[in-house]
């Protein structure tokens, strides 16, 4: 799904009309790792991961999803739709809610 936002939005847009299905982990990971300017790196760091370089975003990306694969009851993560989708939408928000505590 190539690099940028408005392809990452209309491939989680056909996912939800099931038209394709959900990239996966690495996919998700490369593609993070691939657009270092947007939230999700940033989300990263927030969380306190060396993500500067594409491989440490990409490895970074990898492990936040696997913590929450673990973790997460099942129902969790029926109501959350959890995936590597979710993971990426998350990490954004990170980004984007703690500049509202600085």
């Amino acid at each position: 799904f190539s690099s940028g936002l408005t392809p990452l939005q209309f491939c989680n847009n056909a996912v939800d009309l099931k038209i394709c299905d959900s990239p996966g982990v690495e996919e998700m990971a490369a593609w993070v790792g691939e657009n270092q300017h947007l939230g999700a790196r940033n989300g990263l760091q927030v969380l306190g991961f060396q993500a500067n370089l594409r491989k440490g975003s990409e490895a970074a990306f990898k492990v936040v999803y696997w913590h929450l694969e673990q973790h997460l009851h099942e129902e969790d993560k029926a109501v959350l739709q959890f995936s590597p989708i979710f993971v990426e939408h998350l990490l954004c928000k990170v980004a984007r809610f703690s500049r509202q505590f600085e």
